[in-house]
C-alpha cells in the first residue's frame, strides 16, 4: 500500500507485512497500540496501562475462546459458569454477563442490551481471525463511552490480504470436540475479500447439560479505492444451540446472532483522518422451555411457600397440574437491535494532535416476561468526544472527555487527564486519573420479570373453583392465571460511576529485549446496581401468587486498590518469556439499607487477592515450536455465587485457588505455497478445579434442580484434563 490509516477502533490499515502482531512484529521496539485514546501512539505513551496480546501469544496459548486468552492480562479474572458459557472482567465485580467491560471488535461494540453484559459464546469470530488484542487495563469512558467501566477489550481482526487462498482446519479433542474451519480470501483489483465458514461441536464438561452446537459464517472485505479513500465492509451470522445447566435434562437455549458493519476513511493530503462508520447487530435468544404436568405432591416436596399455601386449599395430593413449575421454567425470549453511527475526525499539527466525533445510537429491544406487558423498548443515545495530545519536549499531555445522553440516565460526563515524562529512552513515568460510567439498562430501568401461566389441570380440565378462588385474590373473583413477578424496577436507578488514578512506569532493559510495565492503582465505584435483600422486597398488587418481589437498586460502593506487573522478554527467533503479578484488595460499603449484605461479602472478595501468570515460547529449528503457559490464582467469589452457605464462612469461596498448566507442541510442514499445521493442546495437566463455582449453586436462592440430582451440592463447571489435536492446511 502507499499509505497507513488509522481508525479510530482499533483498526489500522498499514502494510500487512508490518502489521503489529504478525510475524514482523517489532523487536526492538515498544508496539503501537491503538485503542486507548483512538490515537496511534507506542505503548509507553499511552495514557493508561494496556496490555497487547499478539499473534505469537495467541498462537502459543493454546485458547479457544477470547476468555482464556484475557488470563495472560494481569488484573482479569476468567472463569467457566458452565463449559459454554466463559466469562472474564478486571479486578474483580463480575457475574455470568461480564456487565462492567467493554468489548470491541475492529471497533463494533458487542455489549449485548437485553442482559446487560458480554456473551462471549455468540461472538461471530474465531481464534485465526484475530490479528490482535488491546486490552485497556481501566476504565475508558472517555474514548468509548459508557460500560467501558472497569476495561475495554479490543480485537484487532486480520484484513482480507492477509488472508489470500485457502485454509481448512479441524479440531478434534476431549468431550466429543469437534471443530471445523474453512477460509477463502482473494484479490479483486483493488479490492481483498475473505470469507470464513466454521462449525463448533462439543459436549460441554463432565458433570452438567452444558453443550455447544454453533455453526457460523463470516465475511469482510477492504477496498483501497485509491491513494486517500479506504472501505471496508464486514458482516456474520452465527446459529447457536447451547445446553441450559439450569433446567432439567434435553432443555437448550437457542440463538441467532448475525451483524453488519462499514467504515469509509479518508486521508488528506497533511494526514488528517475523516473516518464514518456503521454498524447493526442483532440477536434472538429463545429461552423458553415446553411445560410438562407435575403432581401437586411433587411441588409441594420443594418447599416453596406459595404453593404450600395452594395445598392447603384441601386439594387432593394426586390432584395433576398440566404446566411444570413455572418459578424454574420461564417462557423467555430476547430479541435485541443495535443501529450505531459514528463519525470521527483526526487532525495533526506539529506537537499537537487531536481526534474528535460524535455518534448516536438506537438500540430495540423485545422481551417476554422481562418488561411490564411485554413491551417493545427503545433506547436512544448521542455522544460527543475529543481526545487530545500535545508534545513538550520530553513531557507528554493528554486530555480526553465524552458526553453522552440516553434516555434513561440523561446526561453522563467521562473526563481523562494523564501527564508522562521521558525520564530517557528507555524509561517513562506516568500518573493518570479517569473518570467513567455505566448508564443503567433498560432492564435495570424498566424490569418487571414474571412468570404467567394460565393454569388447567388432569389434561386440560378447568381449575377446581377452590384454586381459582385463590388465585383471584380477593376471595370472591376467580382466575386461572398464576401470575408472579421475581424481579422489578420502580425506575429512578443511577449510573454507577468510578473514578481512578494510576501511576505506571515501563522501562526497557537488556538491551530493550526486556520490557516492564508496572502499575499501581486506586479505582472507587459508587451506584453500583444490585438488588433489594429479601427482607425487604418491593410491593406488587398484580402479583397473585406472592405479592412481593425482588427490587432494582444502586446500592454498593467500592474501594479498589493493588498493584500489576508484567515482564516481556523476547530473544530473536528462538525464545520468548512473558509473566504478569497482580495484587488486588476490594473494600465493599452498602449504603443502600434494603441492599444485601451477602453482596456487601461477594464485592469483597469477587477478584483473587493474587494472580501469577507465565508464558514461555521456544521456537525450535525446522518450524517446530513449544509453548508452556502456567497460572495460579487465588480463591475469589462471583458475584452470582456464594461459597457454601452450611456453615456460612468467610473463607469458604464459589471459585477455588487452582494452578493451571497447559502445553502446546506445534510442528509446520512446507511444500512450496502449501503450508500444513498440525498443533496438539494439553490443558490442566496439575490439577482439576473450579474456577466459577464448585457446586452449581451454593447460594438457596439460586438453586435448582441438577440434570441427575436434586440435592443443593450438584456439581459445577469442572475444570479438567483436557487434549485437543488440531490440523490445518493453507493452499492456494
Amino acid at each position: 500500500m502507499c499509505f497507513s490509516v488509522v481508525s479510530f477502533a482499533a483498526l489500522a490499515e498499514p502494510d500487512a507485512n508490518n502489521l503489529p502482531g504478525s510475524e514482523s512484529d517489532f523487536l526492538d521496539e515498544l508496539p503501537v497500540v491503538l485503542s486507548a485514546t483512538r490515537l496511534s501512539q507506542p505503548l509507553d505513551e499511552a495514557p493508561m496501562a494496556i496490555t497487547v496480546i499478539d499473534r505469537e501469544m495467541i498462537d502459543a496459548s493454546g485458547a479457544r475462546t477470547v476468555p482464556d486468552l484475557l488470563r495472560m492480562v494481569p488484573g482479569f479474572q476468567v472463569g467457566y459458569f458452565d463449559g459454554n458459557s466463559p466469562v472474564a472482567t478486571y479486578h474483580g465485580h463480575g457475574d455470568e454477563y461480564s456487565r462492567r467491560v467493554q468489548v470491541l471488535i475492529d471497533g463494533r461494540s458487542v455489549y449485548v442490551p437485553t442482559l446487560a453484559g458480554i456473551q462471549w459464546s455468540d461472538h461471530i469470530i474465531s481464534i485465526d481471525d484475530i490479528a490482535r488484542i488491546e486490552v485497556t487495563r481501566g476504565p475508558n469512558a472517555a474514548s468509548y463511552g459508557n460500560n467501558s467501566f472497569l476495561a475495554v477489550v479490543s480485537i484487532t481482526t486480520r484484513q482480507a490480504i492477509e488472508d489470500q487462498g485457502h485454509k481448512v482446519k479441524i479440531i478434534k479433542g476431549s468431550y466429543n470436540t469437534r471443530e471445523g474451519y474453512y477460509r477463502y480470501g482473494e484479490k479483486l483489483g483493488n479490492a481483498d475479500f475473505r470469507i470464513t465458514l466454521g462449525t463448533e461441536h462439543d459436549d460441554g464438561t463432565e458433570l452438567l447439560n452444558d453443550y455447544t452446537r454453533a455453526d457460523y459464517i463470516s465475511y469482510r472485505l477492504d477496498n483501497q479505492i485509491d491513494l486517500y479513500n479506504f472501505f471496508s465492509y464486514q458482516g456474520g451470522y452465527k446459529d447457536i444451540k447451547l445446553g441450559d445447566h439450569e433446567s432439567p435434562p434435553d432443555y437448550q437455549i437457542e440463538t441467532i446472532s448475525a451483524f453488519q458493519w462499514l467504515k469509509w476513511e479518508h486521508t488528506t493530503s497533511n494526514n488528517n483522518i475523516l473516518s464514518l462508520q456503521y454498524y447493526y447487530n442483532h440477536l434472538e435468544e429463545d429461552l423458553g422451555h415446553e411445560n410438562q404436568s407435575i403432581l401437586l405432591s411433587d411441588i409441594v416436596s420443594t418447599s416453596d411457600k406459595d404453593y404450600i399455601c395452594i395445598t392447603r386449599l384441601g386439594l387432593p395430593d394426586n390432584t395433576c397440574l398440566d404446566n411444570i413449575d413455572p418459578y424454574r421454567n420461564p417462557d423467555i425470549s430476547l430479541k435485541s437491535k443495535r443501529h450505531d453511527f459514528e463519525f470521527s475526525y483526526t487532525f495533526n499539527y506539529n506537537n499537537f494532535r487531536l481526534v474528535t466525533g460524535s455518534s448516536a445510537r438506537m438500540d430495540i429491544i423485545q422481551a417476554n416476561n422481562v418488561f411490564s406487558n411485554n413491551n417493545t423498548l427503545r433506547h436512544k443515545l448521542y455522544r460527543g468526544f475529543a481526545h487530545g495530545e500535545f508534545r513538550q519536549n520530553n513531557w507528554l499531555f493528554n486530555a480526553g472527555f465524552m458526553i453522552e445522553k440516553n434516555d434513561i440516565s440523561g446526561t453522563d460526563y467521562s473526563p481523562r487527564l494523564s501527564i508522562i515524562q521521558r525520564i530517557n529512552n528507555n524509561n517513562t513515568i506516568r500518573i493518570s486519573t479517569s473518570k467513567a460510567t455505566r448508564t443503567p439498562t433498560l432492564y435495570d430501568q424498566n424490569a418487571h420479570y414474571a412468570t404467567t401461566v394460565r393454569l388447567t389441570e388432569n389434561n386440560g380440565l378447568t381449575l377446581s373453583t377452590p384454586l381459582q378462588l385463590f388465585l383471584g385474590g380477593d376471595g370472591t373473583t376467580t382466575t386461572d392465571i398464576m401470575h408472579n413477578v421475581h424481579v422489578v424496577s420502580l425506575g429512578n436507578i443511577k449510573s454507577e460511576e468510578i473514578s481512578s488514578l494510576e501511576i505506571g512506569y515501563i522501562s526497557r532493559l537488556l538491551d530493550n529485549k526486556l520490557t516492564m510495565d508496572i502499575k499501581l492503582f486506586s479505582d472507587n465505584t459508587d451506584n453500583l446496581i444490585g438488588s433489594s435483600d429479601s427482607n425487604f422486597p418491593a410491593l406488587i398488587p398484580q402479583d397473585n401468587v406472592g405479592g412481593t418481589a425482588t427490587e432494582i437498586l444502586n446500592t454498593h460502593k467500592t474501594e479498589i486498590q493493588g498493584a500489576e506487573i508484567s515482564l516481556d522478554y523476547k530473544l530473536p527467533r528462538n525464545y520468548r518469556i512473558y509473566t504478569h503479578f497482580s495484587y488486588i484488595d476490594i473494600t465493599a460499603e452498602m449504603f443502600e439499607p434494603r441492599g444485601t449484605w451477602r453482596d456487601t461479602r461477594r464485592y469483597s472478595v469477587s477478584a483473587p487477592e493474587k494472580t501469577l501468570g507465565f508464558t514461555f515460547i521456544k521456537h525450535w529449528p525446522q518450524d517446530f515450536n513449544a509453548s508452556i503457559n502456567y497460572y495460579r490464582v487465588s480463591d475469589m467469589d462471583w458475584m452470582d455465587r456464594t461459597g457454601s452457605t452450611t456453615p456460612v464462612s468467610v473463607t469458604d469461596r464459589s471459585a477455588q485457588p487452582y494452578n493451571k498448566l497447559d502445553l502446546k507442541l506445534n510442528k509446520q510442514y512446507r511444500f512450496g505455497n502449501e503450508k500444513l499445521d498440525i498443533s496438539l493442546s494439553l490443558l490442566n495437566l496439575l490439577e482439576d478445579y473450579f474456577d466459577y463455582n464448585r457446586t452449581r449453586y451454593t447460594d438457596n436462592t439460586f438453586t435448582t434442580v441438577a440434570p441427575n440430582s436434586n440435592t443443593l451440592n450438584s456439581n459445577g463447571s469442572l475444570q479438567d484434563l483436557r487434549a485437543y489435536l488440531e490440523i490445518s492446511l493453507e493452499f492456494n
